[in-house]
């Protein structure tokens, strides 16, 4: 065997040898230590939140991260109860990151290779930017062409600091090549996500798709193929397939809104997106995106039964997958959703006499006549609403101890009726029930009074009288806040 040649193969092999894909991350915590630390799990190099691991930090704010990736990939790390941030990671590379935390603040600091880059990476494009809001500020642009050269022109400011950085061996050609992709994905997303903006308010007042806005995505999808498996790294990608699925859906010659409306009401929206999908991505996309889009509306926690469904026919198309042991304890409650709901009311959940014509507040409270009432105004789409259900035990003990009435006011719409009764067998709400007539939903957010708006879940303390003693009580979470109050009242 030549000896050149000998010489290259062996220079591989200890390279695979010293290569395992390793990757170590150590903390430091400063300030409030939380419980948990979260942090994202790279499976094929994938960036997504609800793929996650957790850590405990020791009691001085110290924890340790252990990876593996074979590839370049983003981390999501996020302290229980605060903001994520990002860590952009190579293999067989250690970091360090430091995290004060002072109140709501959080200050994150990344040490290590490329630790220029990653500060100027997560301060670039922060974890909570919203497209949407993002977007806001192109919409009143009606030239496509103006909007092409105003997102060229920041997209070529982004991606100079790092070519700069680069050229200055201040970050690795890795790291850059990840940025790169990271920002053709993030223009890629807030291009399309502008130009379907604009395609809906189009549908909304019954227009024909402004063509040359069509045009304009047709050239980014073209220009940044969905399946382009490199920009799957972005955590940004899976909202860039949600962008082109949702695109080629709308375009289609016959795409009907009549029919989205439909399938909605029959429970089937989530089978068709699913099934749009498989007409436009294929391989490991496919089973990324499925399995993002499942746990997604799992999280969301309307229970919708057909979530059940295609969770079941995912393990079918992908019984090796890595996805499903995230996808089972989502999709766990929304199985005991639907066998719970099949059981009658407890004896200890009420409804309110003839609730559907309960005009105001006062009618409301009427029933209640010489008791103090304690209102958790709610709905079934409010995550946070739902949240607070875990504290109930506690919350009714405590109403109990003070002789205090405990009514659920929600404010959902007659169509999700039975999903209102559904939640309420689900999480055991014991208590008086309404669900709010329009002229009693209009007088609350009279009395919210914060700009025509009401912020859920809003929890208000009633006297003797029906008098409001507390406009904006503490929470069911907040128990001792809310014990203090009452024997304030």
């Amino acid at each position: 065997m030549n000896k050149v040649i000998y010489a290259v193969l062996i220079c591989c092999l200890l390279s695979l040898q010293t290569s395992n894909g390793n990757i170590s991350i150590t903390g430091i915590i400063t300030g409030e230590v939380p419980e948990l630390i979260y942090y994202s799990i790279p499976i094929n190099g994938v960036c997504y939140w609800g793929f996650s691991e957790a850590v405990k930090p020791d009691s001085l704010g110290n924890f340790q991260i252990n990876l593996y990736s074979d590839k370049p990939a983003f981390i999501i790390i996020r302290p229980n109860g605060f903001p994520a941030k990002k860590v952009i990671v190579e293999p067989d590379q250690k970091y360090i990151i430091s995290i004060e935390i002072a109140g709501e603040n959080i200050i994150f600091h990344v040490a290590g290779l490329n630790e220029r880059g990653q500060n100027l990476y997560n301060t670039i494009f922060p974890l909570d930017v919203f497209l949407d809001s993002e977007s806001d500020k192109f919409m009143n642009d009606s030239s496509v062409t103006k909007i092409k050269d105003k997102l060229s022109v920041l997209k070529s400011n982004n991606i100079s600091k790092f070519k700069e950085m680069l050229d200055n061996n201040d970050i690795s050609p890795l790291f850059f090549n990840l940025m790169k992709r990271e920002i053709d994905c993030y223009y890629a997303t807030l291009s399309t996500t502008i130009a379907l903006r604009k395609f809906y308010n189009a549908l909304r007042t019954n227009k024909d798709y402004p063509q040359d806005i069509k045009q304009f995505c047709e050239e980014i999808f073209e220009k940044f193929p969905v399946l382009n498996e490199s920009l799957m790294s972005s955590y940004l990608w899976i909202f860039y397939a949600d962008n082109y699925i949702h695109f080629r859906d709308m375009t289609r010659e016959n795409f009907n809104v009549d029919e989205i409306s439909k399938l909605y009401n029959e429970g089937l929206i989530h089978t068709h997106h699913i099934n749009e999908s498989k007409k436009w991505l294929s391989g490991i996309p496919l089973e990324y995106y499925t399995a993002y889009y499942i746990y997604f509306q799992s999280f969301q926690k309307k229970f919708e039964k057909e979530l059940i469904n295609l969770f079941e026919q995912f393990n079918q198309n992908y019984p090796e997958s890595k996805f499903t042991r995230y996808l089972k304890p989502m999709v766990r409650p929304i199985r005991e959703y639907h066998q719970t709901i099949e059981r009658p009311f407890s004896e200890r959940i009420l409804f309110v006499h003839d609730y559907e014509n309960i005009k105001s507040l006062k009618n409301a409270l009427a029933q209640f006549a010489g008791k103090k009432i304690y209102i958790d105004v709610w709905a079934t789409w409010c995550g946070p609403c739902k949240a607070e259900f875990k504290h109930s035990a506690k919350l009714h003990e405590l109403l109990e101890s003070k002789n205090i009435e405990m009514l659920y006011i929600s404010i959902d719409d007659s169509t999700r009726e039975k999903q209102w009764e559904g939640m309420i067998k689900y999480y055991d709400l014991e208590g008086n029930h309404i669900r709010a007539s329009k002229e009693l939903l209009s007088e609350l957010y009279t009395i919210y009074n914060q700009q025509g708006t009401i912020l859920i879940p809003w929890y208000i303390l009633i006297d003797e009288n029906g008098n409001i003693l507390k406009l904006h009580a503490s929470r069911p979470s907040t128990i001792q806040d809310l014990e203090k109050e009452l024997n304030d009242n």
